[in-house]
């Protein structure tokens, strides 16, 4: 007997040298996978295929407990719902015919696996960092695709054909999947392609399936509706200005986020409404003065954070009701005077903090309360405006930094005793008064019309406007104090982007 259990051991250890154990297992009770193998099985399965149902717990047995799963069929199986606290994420809800969100997240041991015919989605960081190595099979009645599903899954090579039941992909599911050569969307009506991975939904949002491929200046197309989170997130080889086309409504969270090779101007459009969290955040390149649209009602929490290189005022339009924290934190080229909207009543937590070359800061009456750090390190600030003859409140941080003998503080007249008894307020001594009574008001500027006709660059309806002229990576070649309701500008051929006023727009100019 003793001499048999040692035969098994060394078939066993043989097997295991030769990198190769194989189980089949078929589950007739979901949930209990884990009591079908035995401790042995647990720790040295490599090959494992899987009939029967499971669900979510099943999920995360073999992710946390076969060690040694290498390959894996599940392609015959069904995937029931599963609710409560066992599954392989914090969620308590797993719907059927899913792989689970975070069903294999990290799993790296994990190099193949052959997906159910039955599964309608794959859900968020499925095999997010996971080992999948080769080609991937998605199958055909799969209709969702989770956020960061294979994110950073170097290892997958070849063509990814997307079927054309698909019809949600969510954020950059194969980000940094750098083997992938190629995406393939069958002809459903959802999505379309176009080229080096980018894929539009039928909601017309751009979608980046592996960003970081992305070099040199990219030129987002006119039908784009909305540019999707985290579509270009660090796409550091992007170069140049970035235009975003007046199709756009909303700009998402991350959506540009440590793009650091963009060098040139940002153009927003007035069609935007929306800028989502960390969208151009540590965009540092990026020249020029930063221009909200009058279209635009939020602006999210680091939405500009670590735009270093933006000089200039930075104006908060009228439109605007929600501005972020952080959202211009660490800007230090910023060096005009920031202005905020008679809708924003509280200034966001340090909004402009560690800004050392801003000017001037001009709080309009309705500002009730700055948060704490909101200008720390405002080291260059000269002078504040600050309309509300009711000092607003403020922390003992918020002009941290600034020199409060020196800064000079402007209230409505009347309010010099006010100020001069208000927590903090007490301690800058260079306080005095101005008729504030009108209020401080930012107004929506229209985007006039710009355009090539006949070998000629015609701008019309800027009358008493300054109308600067830059090439695509920002280099300014022209400037102009116009005079006229339609304004001719002879150009070589080129592109260019014409800069009127607040706005920028693109031109081609073809001679």
């Amino acid at each position: 007997m003793k001499k048999l259990f040692l035969i098994l051991c060394f078939v066993l250890l043989a097997a295991i040298a030769n990198g190769a154990v194989s189980k089949s297992v078929n589950v007739t009770t979901v949930g209990t996978l884990n009591t079908l193998l035995t401790s042995t099985e647990k720790a040295t399965v490599t090959d494992l295929t899987v009939t029967g149902t499971i669900d979510a717990r099943d999920f995360k047995f073999m992710r946390d407990n076969m060690t040694m799963l290498t390959n894996l069929n599940i392609s015959s199986i069904n995937i029931t719902s599963y609710s409560g606290d066992a599954g392989p994420s914090y969620s308590s809800s797993f719907p059927a015919n899913q792989i689970s969100e975070y069903a294999f997240y990290e799993k790296t041991s994990l190099k193949t696996i052959k997906l159910p015919a039955s599964i309608t989605s794959i859900g968020q960081f499925a095999f997010y960092q996971s080992g999948l190595t080769g080609s991937l099979t998605l199958p055909g009645n799969l209709k969702s695709i989770g956020y960061l599903a294979f994110y950073e899954c170097p290892g997958l090579t070849g063509t990814i054909i997307i079927p054309k039941s698909v019809n949600q992909i969510d954020a950059v599911p194969f980000g940094l999947c750098s083997g992938i050569t190629a995406f393939i969307v069958e002809d459903g009506n959802n999505y379309f392609t176009a080229t080096n991975g980018v894929l539009f939904n039928k909601n017309q949002t751009l979608l980046i399936l592996y960003p970081c491929g992305k070099t040199g200046n990219y030129e987002i197309p006119g039908t784009v509706n909305i540019i999707g989170k985290n579509s270009f997130a660090w796409c550091a080889g992007l170069t140049g200005s970035l235009i975003i086309p007046n199709s756009v409504t909303r700009i998402e969270d991350l959506a540009f986020n440590y793009c650091t090779g963009l060098s040139g101007i940002l153009s927003i459009p007035n069609s935007v409404t929306y800028i989502g969290s960390y969208a151009f955040q540590y965009c540092e390149g990026l020249i020029g003065k930063i221009t909200i649209p009058g279209s635009v009602t939020n602006l999210e929490d680091y939405s500009f954070s670590g735009c270093k290189s933006f000089t200039g005022d930075l104006i908060i339009p009228e439109s605007v009701s929600t501005v972020g924290w952080y959202t211009f934190y660490d800007c230090p080229g910023l060096d005009g005077k920031v202005q905020f909207s008679e809708t924003v009543t509280t200034i966001p937590y340090t909004v402009c903090d560690q800004c050392p070359s801003i000017k001037e800061v001009i709080l309009p009456k309705c500002t009730k309360y700055i948060s704490g750090m909101s200008f720390s390190g405002c080291i260059g600030l000269q002078k504040i405006k600050s309309a509300n003859p009711l000092p607003p409140s403020i922390k003992s941080s918020s002009f941290e930094q600034v020199n409060k003998s020196t800064c000079q503080l402007i209230v409505p007249i009347g309010a010099r005793t006010a100020y001069q008894a208000a927590p903090y307020w007490s301690e800058f001594t260079n306080i005095t008064e101005q008729d504030l009574s009108a209020g401080i008001t930012t107004t929506k500027t229209d985007i006039c019309k710009v355009y090539s006709s006949n070998g000629q660059n015609i701008i019309e309806n800027a009358t008493n406007e300054s109308i600067e002229v830059f090439t695509l990576s920002g280099v300014l070649v022209k400037t102009i104090n116009n005079r006229e309701i339609i304004k001719t500008i002879n150009l070589p051929k080129g592109t260019y982007i014409v800069k009127v006023g607040n706005n920028y727009q693109k031109v081609e100019c073809v001679k």
